[in-house]
């Protein structure tokens, strides 16, 4: 068997693909609760290593372990039948997709606000009329 088509069987790009989902709506939040909350700059920094280093763990996990109905079992225990991934069909994959076109619509919007602002910011101001 291939290597593509054993990441493939293992989940190991599905389980990439939903951890960078989750560590860009994870950052977004740290950014956006930053300030508010007087957190100290260093907090931005240390969540993007945190996950930056979670990432290679969440796919060493993907490749060692396979989720089924009966629970958490090493890939080499699991038949390829018994697997969540045989079960769920094409479910997550729908799912994953959903979510990642709404995180490119919601970046989309928070850039062209983003912009906008800027916009404003630089226009020289205007004299009232009366």
């Amino acid at each position: 068997m291939s290597i593509w088509n054993e990441l493939r069987r293992r989940s190991v790009f599905k389980v990439g693909a939903a951890y960078a989902l989750c560590a860009w709506i994870i950052a977004q939040v740290a950014v956006l609760i930053n300030e508010p909350l007087g957190l100290p700059d260093r907090f931005d920094t240390a969540v993007l290593i945190i996950l930056a280093i979670g990432f290679p763990l969440a796919i060493l996990f993907s490749w060692v372990f396979e989720l089924t109905p009966s629970g958490l079992r090493r890939t080499d225990d699991a038949p390829a039948e018994e697997g969540i991934a045989a079960a769920a069909g094409n479910t997550f994959n729908y799912v994953l997709a959903g979510l990642m076109s709404g995180s490119s619509t919601a970046t989309r919007t928070m850039v062209g606000r983003s912009m906008q602002c800027s916009q404003r910011s630089r226009r020289p101001d205007k004299p009232e009329r009366r």
